[in-house]
């Protein structure tokens, strides 16, 4: 699934803005997994297993709808979510922190970019910015996960069972976790191995098993692949402790600390979580997205779009829906295929787009304006283009890495 990105659109409420997320959600690969827009505060929950559904076994579920309260977007992640009764199972950090502050009564802008492996909202209300964020965690020192082939059953000294080949990488004396991924009995961590048996592919917990895990739930330091957090309060937040159905305790800030190097990646259960969205630098919290490079100081005050490898700049004749003309141009055809446009002065200033093809005065983008280019508005093409909020004088663009788009 291609990323997706809705740039600076003026939502005329909270309402608007939800439904925008909603469609920006559906069209990034998230599933519809319970709809309450019927409700007197309308919300959606999705679902998604990830970019590479083979690598990720526990879903994640986002619920995102009109606050509790007035002019707030709520946004919330569940480990499980029970489409029958509408409740959800262990809550990912408390809305209260990673609400998204909204206008009920007047226009606001509202950013969302993100794939099937990550989310992040941004809201601009007057001149505050507001976001929170969703994202798996890809990195190898998480990647020890196991699934049960029996129950756990309760107590101590008790053998797990793994599937063939999947005790190999366990190391006795470490703790792991369980997580069980229809959410009926939650999750417990902090239990350690006692004994590895890789020949019969089974792991002994010395420590006290309190629920009994059915067959199919998930074993590893960090069995659930999924981080939420709050870029306005600098909160971070996965499932990295506590048991049961309970709500998720709060982990203020140590999921974005990977480049913190004094701590044994084997130990990661309980200390930190490498995050591949996040940098820790200079007192302020940066992100790389393809063509969407978002900042966080305290507070945000700063947004704007950057190039590049820039290509060529130009003033817009005239457009339509996803097109801009530029007379008196003379472009080879195609040369600006998968390149980055970005508007950089007018009623447009900011959108961004991907080129599909080109003409020797025409461009052609990925997706339609939100709003349409006008006669006169500035241009720039280039490889890429980032969109960034922070600290203008925090401001340091650096490749981490590319999505496809």
């Amino acid at each position: 699934m291609s990323f997706k990105r809705l740039v600076s659109y003026q939502a005329s409420d909270t309402a608007d803005a939800v439904v925008k997320i909603k469609d920006q959600m559906l069209s990034m690969g998230w599933t519809m997994h319970d709809d309450m827009s019927g409700e007197a505060k309308p919300y959606y929950v999705f679902q998604s297993l990830g970019e590479d559904s083979t690598a990720t076994l526990i879903p994640m579920y986002m619920r995102i709808g009109e606050g509790i309260t007035a002019n707030n977007i709520d946004f919330r992640g569940y480990l499980y979510w029970d489409s029958g009764t509408h409740t959800g199972i262990v809550e990912f950090l408390s809305y209260t922190l990673s609400q998204i502050f909204s206008d009920d009564d007047a226009p606001f802008y509202i950013w969302v970019y993100g794939c099937k492996d990550w989310l992040v909202i941004i809201s601009k209300v007057v001149s505050t910015y507001y976001g929170s964020f969703v994202n798996k965690i890809t990195s190898p020192t998480n990647s020890i996960i196991a699934t049960l082939k029996s129950n756990s059953g309760t107590g101590t000294d008790k053998v797990l069972e793994l599937g063939s080949g999947e005790a190999d990488p366990f190391i006795t004396g470490r703790n792991i976790g369980i997580v069980c991924i229809d959410g009926t009995v939650g999750r417990q961590y902090t239990l350690t191995i006692s004994d590895v048996d890789r020949v019969n592919d089974t792991i002994t917990i010395s420590t006290s098993i309190s629920y009994d895990f059915p067959a199919g739930s998930i074993v590893g330091h960090q069995p659930c692949p999924w981080v939420k957090g709050s870029m306005t309060n600098l909160t971070y937040c996965c499932l990295m402790d506590g048991s049961g159905t309970t709500t998720q305790a709060l982990k203020s800030t140590l999921m974005a600390l990977f480049n913190v190097s004094n701590f044994d990646p084997e130990e990661i259960t309980n200390l930190y979580g490498l995050i591949p969205l996040i940098v820790h630098k200079s007192s302020a919290f940066w992100g790389i997205l393809e063509k969407g490079f978002f900042g966080e100081g305290l507070p945000v005050t700063y947004e704007d779009t950057l190039v590049t490898g820039k290509k060529e700049d130009g003033i817009v004749s005239s457009s339509t829906d996803n097109t801009i003309d530029s007379t008196g141009e003379n472009w080879i055809t195609n040369e600006f295929a998968g390149k980055a446009i970005v508007i950089t002065s007018g009623f447009a200033i900011g959108q961004e787009m991907t080129i599909l093809s080109n003409t020797d005065v025409q461009i052609v983008v990925d997706e339609n304006w939100i709003t349409n280019p006008s006669n006169g508005d500035a241009f720039d093409i280039a490889n890429k283009s980032y969109r960034h909020f922070g600290w203008p004088t925090k401001i340091s663009v650096q490749e981490c890495g590319e999505f496809d788009i």
